[in-house]
């Protein structure tokens, strides 16, 4: 008798273990969806300045000056307020141009 309480008990301790770890995956996954990054450029190849250049105005919809400029100073935002998702795209897009990005959590 003493030992099926002890498996029960067992169980039962299993079981409030996993339920509160469902509870606390749903909420740092809650949490997660709720931080918006940035993507900021940080250095590009002077080689392909132009590619960058291009791809930042897609991205960005500014005119030619204004995306020179942004490439050309350092640490500066391209984008800001986007899913983990969005600024992940926007990164290999915009390193494939020839730009070092970095994605930083609001």
């Amino acid at each position: 008798m003493k030992t099926m309480v002890m498996k029960f008990l067992g169980l039962a301790l299993v079981w409030t273990l996993c339920v509160s770890c469902i509870k606390e995956d749903g909420q740092m996954r809650q949490a997660e969806q709720n931080i918006s990054y940035s993507v900021v450029v940080t250095s590009f190849d002077p080689d392909w300045k132009i590619r960058g250049i291009k791809a930042v105005r897609e991205a960005t919809g500014l005119g030619l000056a204004d995306a020179k400029d942004l490439v050309e100073q350092n640490l500066s935002i391209v984008r800001s307020g986007l899913s983990k998702a969005d600024a992940e795209a926007l990164e290999r897009t915009l390193e494939k141009s020839g730009l070092e990005i970095e994605i930083r959590a609001e």
